[in-house]
């Protein structure tokens, strides 16, 4: 585990902004990043978590979409409104291909490397893409998705159950790509997506060659402070589990980094689980940087572009 400081570039103003704009689209009961129980470690499964999942149907108590609210947005220039399927619902995306004209000719029809970037919360919007822009500017195709039960689609919100199936859906539609490099297909994600992301690490066939997120190092307990809004049995230790990184870091299959505030309130859960992937040689890299759970994202965004600027 290593400690990264990082000097923020965006204005107070800005970043208030960004606070105020993602407190106020979720629910009061929307997951809060400094609402985590202190003390408790984080418990390891001692099951695969692939293949439980596989075998396991969640069983949802309440059905209805996704608690936050959300409002229709046309794509901007240069980027596109594109449709992959999960579980046989058509869902949407937001994709935007990198320019190569500063390439030399014969590289110009080459596939390109690609991010996909897990949006945090519980609903899309174009800020969501915004975050993803630096991928895009340094030469990355760039898809946003967006799942069942979010944004009228289809589907009911499952709270990081079935919306990673949709996640996985949508990385597997992007590496399939003829314009895409398969073999250099990322994820990346904000605070929900940064357990998305981080869970993809733990299907082996995801085509995914590095994970990342900033925050999103949940521990399983932490549903208890979000029953409001979870549909399912909290009180279940497999469905609380199924839906948490943390607990199967001795099942990854892929690398992640996990970029975590020193001022966040899951930054003791993300020390343990530093401990935990040393003590298992796992190929999880915990890096604590200077913030809370939102401004650390830019600088989160720059560190993982420049690690896979390193994957050739």
């Amino acid at each position: 585990m290593t400690t990264a400081p990082h000097t923020l570039t965006r204005s107070s103003l800005l970043l208030a902004a960004l606070v105020i704009t993602f407190l106020s689209a979720c629910r009061s009961t929307c997951p809060q990043p400094n609402s985590e129980p202190p003390g408790r470690t984080i418990p390891s499964s001692d099951y695969n978590f692939a293949e439980t999942r596989q075998g396991h149907q969640t069983n949802l108590l309440i059905s209805e979409p996704s608690p936050q609210s959300w409002t229709e947005h046309a794509p901007p220039k240069g980027v596109s409104l594109v449709h992959y399927t999960s579980e046989g619902r058509k869902l949407s995306a937001w994709l935007a291909m990198p320019s190569t004209l500063d390439r030399p000719p014969e590289q110009r029809e080459k596939p390109v490397p690609a991010v996909v970037y897990l949006h945090g919360g519980f609903a899309f919007g174009p800020s969501d893409f915004d975050e993803a822009r630096p991928f895009l500017e340094a030469g990355y195709a760039v898809l946003v998705p967006w799942y069942r039960g979010e944004n009228g689609h289809a589907g009911n919100f499952e709270f990081m159950y079935g919306e990673l199936t949709d996640a996985a859906a949508a990385l597997a539609w992007l590496a399939n790509r003829d314009d895409i490099d398969a073999e250099r297909v990322f994820s990346f994600g904000h605070s929900i997506g940064a357990n998305l992301s981080a869970m993809l690490s733990l299907l082996p066939d995801a085509p995914v060659r590095l994970t990342g997120g900033a925050g999103g190092l949940y521990h399983p307990d932490s549903f208890y402070g979000w029953q409001d809004i979870a549909p399912f049995d909290v009180s279940n230790p497999l469905e609380r589990e199924l839906r948490i990184f943390t607990p199967h870091i001795d099942d990854m299959a892929h690398p992640h980094i996990a970029y975590i505030g020193t001022d966040d309130g899951l930054v003791t859960y993300a020390r343990s689980a530093a401990h935990i992937a040393e003590r298992l040689d796992a190929p999880l890299k915990v890096e604590l940087l200077e913030g809370d759970h939102f401004t650390t994202l830019e600088p989160a965004v720059e560190l993982f572009l420049e690690e896979i600027r390193k994957v050739e």
